[in-house]
Parts: structure tokens; C-alpha cells; sequence
């Protein structure tokens, strides 16, 4: 396993003109893993790609379970060179890191290469060249582990409680970006912003299957209404050709099942 080397850990600068000062968050609810995503934008992505399938207080304390078991903290170079199995059994390691720690080290490796190999191990570089917020956010979708919300989610975020303000990027962060949102980690200031968050997330969650449920009692009315119908309009079976055998011969074609009919020789 690589050292890491002795470097400053890199600020949060704001757009265009570096921070004064590292700014206060309360994303995990913990001061000293808030510290550490406060301070150390890699840190911070790595939290957003353990937010996952377990509870957001969990996924963002574990940059500061990661430092402490490594006894440094996190930097893009030396997670890329990490011997895999040795760098899941960090986040293995009673408790777990995550739900699924194999799988997540892995993401974690795969985010860091991309960050030492695209940007120098440098995170900020993905927005400190004056670049819109249209074109951050396209950096933020092609890091492993982030997908089109998550990468929202992190512009909106970065805007809202960073500093990092680049030009467009509320609309770039919609509907996350917008003032007074209470949608998501972005609009985590305390315990009450969280509890708001939550309770608007379990409302989309009810809301999406109350639509599924809606539309599936739909269709299956459609379909016992309609099935009458289709049946009677249904063609005729072909003609069976007489050879002496009695197995179907299946004739592929290019329907929604791949078959046109179904030919039987007597």
C-alpha cells in the first residue's frame, strides 16, 4: 500500500475567488464527520456515493470511518492504488461502512481514478475554470457512483451551502437548486431541515407507488375489458399440412414475442 503524500487538504473555493474559510455544514449530524465534508471535497463525493440503500446520517459519517481506519484522510491517488481486497476489508471491518462494503470500495476506487485520472486528484478543478453550471453538472453525471439526481443533488448542494456558484446552476440543479426546497441533502441544515427532507422523500416514495398501483388496477381493467374482444378477433389456427408427424414447427418472426404462428403437421 502507497503512502499518501503530505499535502494540504484542498478547500471548497467559490466561483471565481477562493474561500476565506472552510465553511459549517450539518449534513451527518456528526461534527467530526461534517469537519471532514466541509473540508475535503473528495471526502464529500465519497459520502454521496455511500448514500445509498442505508440512511444518509450512516453514508456520510463514513469518509470519517474510512480517515480513521487508514489513520490519514482521503485522497483520490492513494484510493486508486489500493490493493482492492485490502481496501474492502477497511470498509468491512466491524461496522460495516456500508450495507454492501465490497461493492461500495470498489465504487469508491473507481471514483477516485477517475478523479486523479481526469482532474489530478484535484476535485474543484470540475469547477473552478468558470464553466456554467450546465457544464459542471455534466462532470458531476460522468463520476462513477452518480447518476443524474445524485449529480443535481451535489450542484445544488455545492450552490446552496459551499459557495460554489457557478453560472446557471440553480436551473442546471432543478428542482433541487430552487430557493426554499426542502427535497434533498442540499437543504440539510440541522436536525429539523433533515427531518423535513426525510418526510418529503417518504411522501414522493407513497406518491410513486399510490401511481403504480393506480395505473396497474388500470390496465388490468383495460386488459379484462378489452379480452373478449381480442379474443374473437383472434386468426384462425392455420391448416395442418399431413407429413405423419404430429411436432410443432415454431416459425420466428418479429412480434412482441418473437413467434407469427405456430405450423402442426398431422
Amino acid at each position: 500500500m502507497t503512502a499518501a503524500p503530505d499535502t494540504p487538504t484542498r478547500q471548497f473555493p467559490s466561483t471565481p475567488a477562493p474561500m476565506m474559510q472552510v465553511p459549517t455544514i450539518r449534513l451527518a449530524q456528526v461534527p467530526e464527520a461534517d469537519a471532514l465534508l466541509a473540508r475535503s471535497p473528495f471526502a464529500l463525493l465519497v459520502g454521496m456515493v455511500l448514500d445509498q440503500q442505508i440512511p444518509v446520517g450512516r453514508a456520510l459519517t463514513g469518509p470519517a470511518t474510512i480517515s480513521q481506519r487508514i489513520g490519514r484522510e482521503l485522497d483520490p491517488a492513494e484510493l486508486a492504488g489500493y490493493d482492492p481486497e485490502q481496501f474492502a476489508a477497511v470498509l468491512s471491518r466491524p461496522p460495516a461502512v456500508h450495507r454492501s462494503p465490497v461493492a461500495m470500495a470498489g465504487r469508491i476506487q473507481k471514483l477516485a481514478a477517475h478523479i486523479n485520472k481526469t482532474y489530478g486528484g484535484d476535485v474543484t478543478r470540475m469547477w473552478s475554470d468558470r464553466s456554467t453550471g450546465a457544464e459542471v453538472l455534466r462532470r458531476f453525471e460522468d463520476l462513477p457512483g452518480f447518476g443524474r439526481s445524485k449529480a443535481r443533488i451535489l450542484l445544488a448542494l455545492l450552490g446552496k451551502q459551499l459557495g460554489v456558484t457557478p453560472a446557471g446552476w440553480r436551473e442546471a440543479a432543478a428542482p433541487y437548486g430552487e430557493e426554499g426546497a426542502r427535497l434533498s441533502l442540499a437543504d440539510v441544515v440541522d436536525q429539523a431541515s433533515l427531518d423535513a427532507v426525510r418526510a418529503a422523500k417518504r411522501a414522493r416514495k407513497l406518491a410513486k407507488r399510490t401511481a403504480a398501483r393506480r395505473d396497474g388496477a388500470a390496465r388490468d381493467q383495460r386488459s379484462a375489458a378489452g379480452g373478449p374482444r381480442e379474443e374473437a378477433a383472434a386468426p384462425r389456427r392455420p391448416t395442418r399440412v399431413g407429413t405423419g408427424s404430429s411436432t410443432p414447427q415454431v416459425v420466428a418472426g418479429s412480434g412482441v414475442t418473437g413467434v407469427t404462428g405456430v405450423h402442426t403437421t398431422k
